[in-house]
């Protein structure tokens, strides 16, 4: 996790101390990233009544059409989650709740069948047609596809924004950010896709993460700090004769961090357990290493041949609107 930031008083100078390797950098995340996620919410059954819980996380994405006609908006979350609610026989109805202009939730209604899940690994999106009061960024497209994470090394800084189960929020997205490093990138994991079926599980490219996360972050948008992005000195004037504070940060939307992926859970580990000295058999505890999608499973999700179809429909009835008639002669 980065360290903290780094103030110096130098008096009687307005030359800025050069970056040197090893000073703290502050990770600076906008509060633009909290309106790139929502929830996935469902009614559920509890034996008295429908209670509305959140369950998951959702991100948004955005695919350019030809220049000139727009883009096309998508949310995306991990696959275990939709199948969760699929195979969920409490649950009733699901939603997508979003943030509008006020910083009000709203929950807009989500069809399960309209999701595209991944058949290769843990992701699923859909299209989403957002009233225009609700308040949301998009990650473009084309920062998935050209990004370098494939320089990823150990180390690199990431952060994660998402649902935190134990504070939800009441009456909005009150999603946290967190951070961590990169443990080891480029790996195989074992995970499973498909909470009803806990016995099929499937090998599948991933990155760890270093980094505490728990029930309702998954499908969480995993983003990079690359080293590149992260030289930078702020000269700060206070205004007195003593001088200026420097200190190195960096915020997260003036550079457009790369989308590593997408938040799929965390490796349990199972921990001995003694009773009086006698073996008491082992728990699950969390390892503290997560585990990330890689982002071109996202892009490959986004090409499957229903979504395709459906950018083209969208393409071709954009293009007919634009076509300019002309007006005919005056009588």
């Amino acid at each position: 996790m980065s360290t903290t930031a780094c103030a110096v008083s130098c008096i009687g100078t307005r030359t800025a101390r050069p970056h040197a390797a090893g000073d703290p950098l502050d990770m600076l995340i906008d509060g633009l990233y909290r309106h790139n996620v929502g929830y996935v919410v469902i009614d559920e059954w509890d034996g008295s009544g429908y209670q509305r819980n959140a369950v998951g996380t959702a991100f948004f994405v955005e695919e350019n059409l030809d220049q000139g006609f727009g883009v096309v908006h998508y949310a995306v979350t991990c696959r275990h989650v939709i199948e969760g609610v699929r195979n969920n026989a409490s649950c009733s109805n699901m939603f997508l709740r979003v943030n509008d202009g006020h910083g009000n939730a709203e929950d807009i209604r989500s069809c399960i069948g309209d999701w595209i899940m991944s058949e290769n690994t843990d992701v699923a999106a859909t299209r989403i047609d957002f009233p225009p009061e609700i308040s949301f960024w998009a990650y473009p497209m084309q920062g998935i596809r050209g990004s370098s994470v494939g320089q990823l090394l150990p180390g690199h800084d990431v952060f994660f924004i998402g649902l935190f189960e134990g504070l939800p929020g009441i009456g909005s997205v009150q999603a946290i950010v967190r951070s961590g490093r990169v443990a080891m990138p480029s790996t195989s994991v074992p995970i499973i896709v498909d909470p009803s079926s806990p016995e099929d599980s499937r090998w599948v490219d991933a990155h760890l993460v270093e980094s505490w996360c728990w029930g309702g972050e998954s499908g969480s948008p995993v983003f990079v700090y690359e080293q590149s992005y992260r030289v930078r000195n702020t000269v700060f004037d206070t205004g007195f004769p003593i001088g200026h504070l420097q200190r190195n940060d960096l915020r997260a939307s003036e550079v457009l961090p790369a989308l590593l992926g997408i938040l799929h859970g965390h490796f349990q580990i199972p921990v001995p357990v003694k009773n009086g000295g006698a073996d008491g058999g082992s728990v699950d505890m969390n390892s503290g290493l997560a585990i990330v999608i890689p982002a071109p499973a996202i892009t490959a999700t986004l090409m499957n041949e229903r979504l395709v179809e459906d950018r083209n429909h969208i393409l071709e009835e954009r293009r007919a609107r634009a076509v300019v008639l002309p007006k005919p002669d005056a009588g």
